[in-house]
């Protein structure tokens, strides 16, 4: 007999869940909720075996975006950290082995996918995965979860393709299961990005400013000038702000105590491979300040903290 559980998180990427979920997931174990956590692009043929460091990208180095590249595709060193993020906290989890954006095609499905977000932009190998990977999902999902079950999704904040095709099999399933979208880390640190995903009316007055906020971020955590992102992120806030949304969401506070959030510290810090690459820093303090200072922002406490999720109305 399959095993069934209580919650479903489906993670893009090794991280995911616990960058942007790990309040809920230790909530639901507090209250002996069975878990299972399912990773779906955790495959890459190329750079299996290539190792990483946790050392900072460098800022004066030209090349970057390949420092980037290397840092996020390492999958060996990043398979073992989820592993053992997984153990710490004694869930069950798969990894569905689907290759993540950067080996699929990758300058036409970045041009494609992150400009103009729709399964008609995908390329035909991609169209080929999504059908793969989203019936493997709904099935997973089918058999594994309890009657009055919760499934978590991304909610594609931050616009990430991956994220966006993930968020899109979550709208397939909310009619028949009942469907939370978390805010995605580190994207949901800039309000910017919530607020393309989820608002409804144009904002083209605020565009321009709202690139600048999202590329010094960027500069922040990448090292990549803000004069060189500044271009591609007003036209990637404009063409979303043209798109049409679907939906109306209304949120739901999930409030931890200090013990938690001292174990959810705990456990994204068990991935330093791509602590500097999301965070800008290795260091815990600063870590802690970027998570305490999202937390405020969703509702300010002295002893408690916040995650926030999205239900589709």
């Amino acid at each position: 007999m399959v095993k069934k559980y209580d919650c479903i998180y489906v993670s893009p990427h090794m991280d995911d869940v616990v960058f942007s979920a790990s309040g809920s997931l230790y909530q639901n174990l507090k209250k002996n909720k069975s878990i299972l956590i399912i990773t779906v692009f955790t495959h890459n043929q190329t750079n299996l075996n290539t190792s990483c460091s946790d050392k900072p990208v460098s800022t004066n180095n030209t090349n970057t975006l390949q420092n980037l590249y290397n840092k996020v595709s390492c999958l060996k060193a990043r398979r073992k950290e989820d592993t053992n993020a997984m153990k710490e906290i004694k869930v069950d989890f798969v990894y569905l082995d689907f290759p993540e954006i950067l080996h699929r095609h990758i300058k036409m499905n970045v041009l494609n996918m992150i400009i103009f977000p729709s399964k008609k932009n995908l390329l035909s190998q991609d169209i080929e995965f999504y059908e793969k990977y989203s019936k493997k999902i709904i099935k997973l999902v089918g058999e594994g979860l309890k009657d009055n079950g919760i499934l978590y999704f991304p909610l594609g904040s931050g616009f990430h393709p991956d994220h966006l095709l993930i968020h899109d099999i979550g709208i397939i399933l909310k009619s028949k299961y009942n469907v939370f979208f978390y805010e995605d880390i580190p994207y949901s640190f800039l309000y910017t990005n919530l607020k393309y995903r989820l608002v409804r009316e144009s904002r083209n007055r605020n565009i321009w400013f709202d690139s600048e906020s999202n590329c010094n971020f960027i500069e922040k955590i990448s090292g990549i000038s803000k004069n060189l992102t500044k271009p591609f992120c007003f036209l990637h806030l404009y063409l979303h702000n043209k798109l049409p949304k679907k939906f109306d969401y209304e949120n739901q506070i999930i409030e931890f105590n200090e013990n938690i959030f001292e174990k959810k510290i705990k456990l994204i810090l068990m991935y330093k491979s791509q602590l500097q690459v999301c965070f800008g820093t290795n260091d815990e303090k600063k870590i802690k300040y970027l998570f305490k200072k999202y937390s405020n922002n969703i509702k300010s406490s002295k002893k408690n903290y916040y995650e926030r999720y999205w239900k589709i109305i």
